[in-house]
């Protein structure tokens, strides 16, 4: 080979923060050199060093010759030679940590290089193989749905001549068609571009710089959902389950067995599920969401009617009004959301809005979207089947008026959020960053619901921060912070760029030209996990003095204004810059 070819170590720098991104490197190299061959770790050790240049002059595949090189490239890096202990000083913060060396100075260069460079655990393969087998075993399943869907008359017209969905089965039939076809794109993708075998890697490594949230939680190795063990159901509309909703606080060995028993005698299933959730109890709870949601009047009665033909025993006419209140319901929830569609459109267009708006939609929303319209459109033509006469198809209904009502008070939307907040019987501003978030939730609040919520705002706020004094202690507790932290943030900005620029001296232009520059807003984002909480409570700060104004006029008196200014006022110009650095980092509009 060509010494071009070879992967060049002088490329990077040799300084210790050069290491992160030499080592991702060189393993990306290594990855289409055949690294995913390699049997043992000593092989992987000598494979390595083979491709690295110059270290690879005058290698030789034997003990000794392994660790010189080995050595060398702790050298080239300064961290060949180890002291018994040293001292680490954390940037800015100036927070001093002894290092004890003993258990490194034991170990051989090989051994080094392998964990402190290449930061390996394991041989790669093995892992890779495995997921690679996983792989081909998900996108063989995902493969059969789509055949399944492809013979269907509807989709072969689809396909053929471009029919579109003139009923409801049929948007049904494409909507699952298209999942599986996007599903297959996703895992293709994720076999040949690189996720799959980027993957095995991370499950090699000894230790992650930046550990995804995945690995926390400790079963995501595929980046698609078929992977999971519950998702048949999203992929086959035949297999929607019509009782996950009903039975998910069940512990997981516990909610399989009562989903097979719901499958397969109802009747039983209802028996049992009683017991630990009677009627009366599901009605009660239903009363709890009534009092905290912003239902309307008429739907409030509307349930106060359901529980009337309920209690005695109309089991037809109970099942017709909860079948409307399904629907009635999610048109509550799209007047608090941010977003105007489908608000006139039908029960499954209305499912489809909400979803991203719900985190666990994806378990549950079907069976509301495709199963329900199904039922709702027999009732509703006169198709009476008999069904509707069985108290079971009525407790179905009130149990997912419950489940929908609890949905109302966990969507991802403003003013739920608010009115969750000043709900909690025992909730305490503790922070500035709490003020913020409720300030901000306030901002995202449509027109009409800023106007609804003003006074129950000025009362919380009046309770939360004014008549016990709070505020003022929170201000009083911020003042040497917001100083301490402009000036250790300010430091490690000036460090990591070498002195380059002072934030606190800089114009707002330079700062801005500074970081246009790609090279140095990717080393601010590379380092920002560092100081991010320091960067992050600054952002807060200055969020408050820019909002405090409009959001808390109604409470505060003038002494708690001038406390404010006299905090904030010379620190306005620098927290400005710093939330404009925060914005950057986070992708944030300016």
């Amino acid at each position: 080979m060509d010494k071009n070819d070879y992967f060049k170590i002088s490329t990077y720098g040799n300084r210790l923060r050069d290491l992160d991104n030499f080592r991702n490197g060189f393993i990306e190299y290594l990855s289409n050199k055949g690294l995913f061959e390699i049997d043992n770790l000593d092989d992987l050790i000598y494979f390595s060093l083979k491709f690295l240049y110059p270290i690879n002059k005058n290698l030789r595949n034997t003990e000794k010759s392994i660790e010189n090189k080995a050595g060398e490239v702790l050298d080239y890096f300064k961290i060949k030679t180890l002291k018994p202990s040293s001292i680490i000083k954390h940037g800015a913060s100036g927070k001093m940590e002894v290092i004890t060396n003993d258990e490194k100075i034991k170990q051989s260069y090989k051994q080094r290089y392998l964990e402190d460079i290449l930061r390996l655990k394991t041989v790669p393969k093995p892992i890779y193989n495995d997921l690679k087998l996983k792989t081909e075993e998900h996108l063989k399943k995902i493969s059969f749905n789509i055949q399944y869907y492809s013979n269907l008359e509807f989709i072969k017209d689809f396909r053929e001549n471009d029919r579109k969905p003139s009923k409801h089965e049929e948007r049904t039939q494409l909507d699952f068609y298209f999942r599986c076809i996007d599903e297959q794109q996703k895992i293709l993708s994720f076999i040949h571009n690189g996720d799959l075998r980027d993957r095995a890697i991370a499950k090699s490594t000894l230790y992650l710089k930046f550990i995804p949230s995945s690995f926390i939680l400790g079963f995501h190795d595929f980046p698609y959902y078929s992977s999971r063990t519950y998702a048949e159901g999203y992929f086959n509309h035949n297999s929607i389950s019509k009782s996950a909703h009903r039975i998910n606080d069940l512990p997981d060995e516990e909610m399989y067995k009562m989903e097979n028993l719901y499958e397969k005698d109802k009747s039983k299933f209802y028996n049992l599920y009683f017991k630990s959730n009677s009627k009366l109890q599901i009605f009660e709870e239903i009363e709890n969401y009534l009092a905290v949601l912003p239902l309307s009047d008429d739907r409030k009665k509307i349930i106060d009617e359901l529980r009337y033909l309920f209690k005695n025993k109309r089991w037809i006419s109970f099942y017709g009004l909860a079948l409307s209140q399904i629907e009635g319901i999610f048109s509550e929830m799209i007047k608090y959301i941010s977003s105007k569609k489908a608000q006139n459109k039908s029960l499954f267009y209305k499912v489809d809005v909400l979803r991203e708006f719900y985190i666990l939609s994806a378990f549950y929303f079907d069976y509301f979207q495709y199963y329900i319209p199904n039922l709702r459109n027999k009732y509703s033509h006169g198709i009476l089947s008999g069904e509707e006469k069985k108290d079971i198809n009525s407790f179905d209904l009130l149990t997912d008026i419950r489940f929908l009502l609890k949905v109302f008070t966990e969507l991802d939307s403003p003013y739920i959020n608010l009115t969750n907040t000043m709900s909690k019987p025992n909730y305490q501003i503790t922070s500035i960053d709490d003020i913020v978030i409720i300030f901000q939730l306030i901002n995202l609040l449509k027109p009409e619901h800023k106007k609804e919520l003003k006074s129950k705002l000025e009362v919380f706020f009046q309770l939360q921060l004014i008549e016990n004094n709070h505020l003022l202690y929170l201000l009083y507790e911020s003042k040497d912070e917001i100083n301490l932290k402009i000036l250790n943030f300010s430091t490690w900005f000036e460090y990591i760029f070498n002195y380059k620029i002072n934030i606190i001296n800089a114009t707002y232009q330079e700062i801005r030209d500074f970081l246009t520059v790609e090279e140095n807003l990717n080393l601010l984002k590379e380092e920002s996990f560092v100081w991010d909480d320091g960067i992050q409570k600054l952002y807060f700060y200055n969020q408050f003095y820019c909002n405090y104004k409009t959001k808390l006029s109604a409470v505060i008196s003038s002494n708690h204004k001038q406390i404010i200014e006299d905090i904030f006022i010379n620190n306005k110009a620098v927290l400005n810059k710093i939330s404009f650095i925060h914005n950057l980092i986070t992708n944030k509009p300016q």
